[in-house]
């Protein structure tokens, strides 16, 4: 279910009620993945788009505040709603610095998965640009992290998705 964005946006509806009023690390998570669903779902419908996205800034708002707090737990994944936000209203210039200030801040910090993310999301966000040079990088970056990370689930998904998108017959993984 990694890209059943639907049923995630459906499921987080409930689940915001529940970190609406909360500062842990699980609200942290909460509302990164509510908001990067919300724009995912606002950039591939543009029914409801403008109260997605405010959603999203609202997130942000409570987001920054904590990154002020706690940089190392928070900055990346505020850094990666600021990049999705970004490439969602086409304002590329900001989305790419984003995505690699997302990057630096989660590598930084230690956060694995989340520094694959980062580089999952730039590289989909340079073929959706059809920039294909520029995303090649970030992705094979991506892969080797979920690789040295352990997300096996997630990595058989991501090499699945690329797959389809270049053809199986590219070697795009081949080394």
């Amino acid at each position: 279910h990694f890209s059943d964005f639907k049923l995630a946006e459906s499921l987080t509806r409930s689940a915001g009620l529940l970190y609406h009023n909360l500062s842990s690390l699980g609200a942290a998570f909460g509302r990164m993945y509510h908001s990067l669903v919300l724009l995912e779902r606002a950039s591939s419908s543009k029914s409801c788009k403008r109260h997605r996205i405010h959603l999203v800034r609202r997130n942000l708002k409570v987001m920054r505040q904590w990154s002020k707090n706690c940089p190392e737990n928070f900055l990346g994944k505020q850094f990666l709603v600021e990049a999705e936000l970004a490439a969602v209203v086409h304002n590329h210039p900001e989305a790419k610095t984003k995505y690699y200030m997302a990057i630096i801040q989660s590598r930084d910090s230690g956060l694995l998965w989340q520094e694959a993310l980062a580089n999952e999301l730039a590289g989909k966000f340079y073929l959706k640009i059809r920039h294909q040079s520029e995303a090649i990088p970030f992705l094979e970056e991506a892969r080797r992290i979920y690789k040295e990370w352990g997300g096996i689930a997630k990595l058989e998904h991501f090499e699945t998705e690329i797959e389809e998108h270049f053809g199986e017959s590219s070697t795009i993984f081949d080394h």
